[in-house]
């Protein structure tokens, strides 16, 4: 007999952290392909307990300037599924 009590369990995960960029070159594309990357959802990696992960909640702020500095705000919430029993 098997319990069906704990299947899957979701996960979300807060991120927030500061791009630093210290001559004010980055240009907007790399942003956004970053933001394209992220916030798809992707299978398992391979890994037997993990369901699907993926990214939301993106954001993307300019934080300040100091000089030519450009500091940018980036939070995002990590969302991990998993799984007890490996499916096969």
């Amino acid at each position: 007999w098997q319990s069906n009590i704990f299947q899957e369990l979701g996960l979300t995960l807060h991120f927030t952290g500061y791009i630093y960029d210290s001559r004010a070159e980055m240009p907007e594309e790399f942003f956004w392909l970053i933001y394209k990357a992220l916030f798809s959802t992707y299978p398992s990696l391979g890994l037997s307990f993990v369901e699907r992960f993926g990214v939301s909640s993106l954001s993307f702020l300019p934080h300040f300037e100091e000089g030519r500095a450009r500091f940018y705000e980036v939070s995002f919430d990590l969302v991990v599924t998993l799984r007890q029993n490996p499916r096969v």
